[in-house]
């Protein structure tokens, strides 16, 4: 594959109405929300449509509030709405539900650029990929990392940075996808990190890989109190570190327990 970069992209095009969008692909359940394949009335363009749940998910087993499903839309839409690079998934746009279609939940659609290669992890399963083009795709992530903690007046944390969450472009590009669990950060204040209690009351699905260990919730023996985990741009860059490594080493075929070892 001919690998570009720095590539511009054409501005998001929301809302989109409901009945524009045709399904012409399985729908994949992720917990908290769920993904197929459409396409647009009129148009040759695929796009990947994310569908966040009212259903429990299973890592829930309760029915999560109206409420809470609003505020997980609410805060990847807020994300995804503002940035743009070629190392970042594209945002499409976000269904505009008219009266009368659908039911609640087809208002909270958001579609990205569908990528036909899919994401690292199974790409590198499937074909075998030499040292240079693994270490081009690392950079390529370590660039989309750069411009998310460069942001202002608001960085973005990402908080989910894995080879499941990295997908090939059509050109050879790894772009970072997924910011259901990312955090905005202000950074005209002093600090340069966020408390993560918020999302453990969302009832979000925790992140299990290349997770820096101190944004995990955790329980103090001594206070006898839970303690919220805290998210950094440091974080972030330990979760790329730990991907760097896993996906230089990556063999084909692996073994179910050596995969979950890298990933």
């Amino acid at each position: 594959m001919a690998r570009e970069s720095g590539v511009p992209l054409p501005a998001p095009h929301y809302p989109i109405a409901y009945h524009d969008l045709r399904p012409i692909g399985d729908i994949q359940t992720h917990g908290e929300y769920d993904t197929w394949i459409g396409q647009l009335t009129g148009s040759t363009l695929k796009v990947l449509v994310k569908r966040f749940n009212y259903k429990p998910s299973k890592y829930q087993g309760t029915q999560p509030d109206p409420e809470t499903v609003h505020r997980r839309f609410s805060r990847e839409l807020a994300v995804v709405s503002r940035v743009r690079h070629p190392n970042i998934v594209e945002f499409i746009g976000m269904v505009n539900l008219t009266q009368g279609e659908g039911d609640r939940s087809t208002a909270l659609v958001l579609l990205f650029e569908h990528l036909q290669f899919g994401n690292l992890r199974n790409y590198l399963n499937r074909y075998s990929v030499d040292v240079h083009t693994r270490l081009s795709w690392i950079l390529d992530v370590a660039e989309a990392l750069r411009y998310l903690h460069s942001l202002t007046p608001n960085a973005v944390i990402h908080n989910n940075i894995n080879s499941s969450q990295i997908l090939i472009g059509d050109n050879g590009v790894a772009k970072l996808d997924c910011f259901t669990h990312s955090r905005e950060i202000y950074i005209a204040t002093s600090t340069d990190w966020v408390d993560n209690t918020q999302m453990s009351s969302f009832g979000l699905e925790w992140p299990k890989t290349c997770q820096a260990p101190e944004t995990l919730p955790h329980w103090d023996d001594e206070t006898r109190t839970g303690i919220s985990g805290v998210l950094s741009k440091a974080s972030d860059v330990y979760s790329w570190g730990l991907t760097a490594v896993s996906v230089s080493i990556f063999r084909r075929r692996m073994a179910e327990h050596e995969l979950s070892s890298l990933f």
